[in-house]
């Protein structure tokens, strides 16, 4: 009788946890759609919101220099230089998250896990690199829009792109078609290192610690004229690794109080806003990068009691972040040329970023649902695995 007691307030904990998880107080089950996640793993909402953060933050810093190359003749001229710290939350993020889902009870194989990345990342960003392709042609009827010249030249060129190789463009640039692709090449080449862990049997943070501090330092020695594959030894790989150890503090029971987690990501926000990396070694990883960590180390330590208040459109941006990271980039040249017949537009930069980025807002969002969502789901159908739906991260009571 005791016995059966007991189980039935077991049972009745797990349906009220569950419930609590549901509605926000723990961990939102939305989902993180960007960055190569999987649609049914549920992290805190507080990460989704922080991606589409981080994708308004590069798509404002992009669309200030599109607008300042055009209209002022420099690309470095009146721009949101700070924006692009996006990219650097981006790589925290998905460090963090990558090791928060595969700790637990289930852990994918490494051929899952990179299954699941490759159907998550590239098809739409193949769309939009071979869109790209498309450009000559564009600048043959709007030849004042370019501003890199990094067409595609050759057959090799345009594979090196799609397989996530680091390559050099016509210039001698290591860029791909899609500008933004660059960091993909990074994102990909973490997730190949991560599945490599996977394969060894080892856990993932002690292979990765050594792996990408040992990488980090040959870039550093590396002279100007290196390799265009010594692009993935690049020291901003670090902020892969310091999300993974924020997720492993994480889910070996590291909190901190609400007000220092606030005056944390308030410190880190105000950091983030007032430095301006030099283009020398480790100075971006250490003025945006860390900046960046304390912003995502505040919104987890603030998920278990505020994750339920984040607006749902912020959520909703999230949900498109990784579509709004590609597009925003594809949509230049349409963009300059609306800009041209609308004088306001054209004559302020303010009300052109605005413009541009309620379009590109919508169009995002209407590739995450017609693109993103459906080729998942279909390339999914190939996947035989299945990974857990839900992650559950032990968190104390609010």
């Amino acid at each position: 009788m005791r016995h059966n007691c007991v189980l039935k307030q077991a049972s009745r904990r797990r349906v009220l946890a569950t419930k609590h998880i549901q509605n926000g107080a723990a961990i939102s089950k939305i989902d993180v759609r960007s960055l190569g996640q999987s649609d049914k793993l549920p992290p805190f909402s507080g990460i989704q919101a922080l991606l589409g953060v981080a994708a308004v933050m590069v798509t404002v810093h992009h669309l200030t220099l599109f607008w300042s190359a055009e209209f002022l003749g420099s690309q470095t001229a009146n721009q949101w230089t700070h924006g692009a710290a996006g990219v650097d939350i981006f790589f925290l993020i998905s460090g963090f998250v990558m090791a928060i889902s595969t700790t637990g009870e289930r852990v994918p194989t490494a051929l899952d896990f990179m299954r699941r990345r490759v159907i998550r990342i590239a098809p739409l960003y193949w769309l939009a690199t071979l869109a790209m392709c498309l450009k000559p042609i564009i600048l043959a009827f709007y030849p004042s829009l370019a501003v890199h010249n990094n067409a595609p030249t050759s057959v090799r060129y345009i594979l090196a792109c799609l397989f996530f190789i680091p390559a050099r463009d016509a210039t001698g640039s290591v860029i791909p078609i899609l500008n933004a692709g660059w960091t993909l090449n990074l994102e990909m080449f973490f997730y190949l290192l991560f599945a490599t862990a996977l394969l060894l049997g080892i856990r993932p943070i002690r292979f990765l610690t050594p792996a990408m501090l040992i990488l980090a330092a040959i870039g550093l020695s590396l002279p100007e004229n290196r390799p265009a594959i010594a692009v993935l030894t690049d020291p901003i790989m670090l902020e892969f690794l310091a999300g993974v150890l924020l997720a492993y503090a994480v889910r070996g029971g590291f909190r901190i109080n609400v007000k220092l987690a606030a005056l944390l990501g308030l410190g880190g926000i105000a950091a983030l806003l007032i430095t301006s990396p030099q283009h020398t070694a480790l100075y971006r990883e250490m003025e945006w990068g860390i900046p960046a960590l304390l912003i995502l180390v505040a919104v987890v330590m603030l998920e278990q009691r505020y994750g339920r208040l984040w607006p749902q459109w912020i959520l909703k941006i999230g949900d498109a972040s990784y579509s709004l990271y590609l597009i925003h980039v594809l949509l230049r040249w349409p963009l300059i040329s609306l800009a041209h017949k609308v004088p306001a537009a054209s004559a302020h930069q303010g009300v052109f970023v605005t413009g541009a980025l309620a379009i590109l807002l919508l169009i995002a969002r209407l590739s995450y649902w017609i693109i993103e969502k459906r080729f998942t789901r279909v390339l999914s159908r190939l996947n035989s695995t299945k990974l857990p739906v839900n992650i559950v991260l032990e968190t104390e009571a609010a």
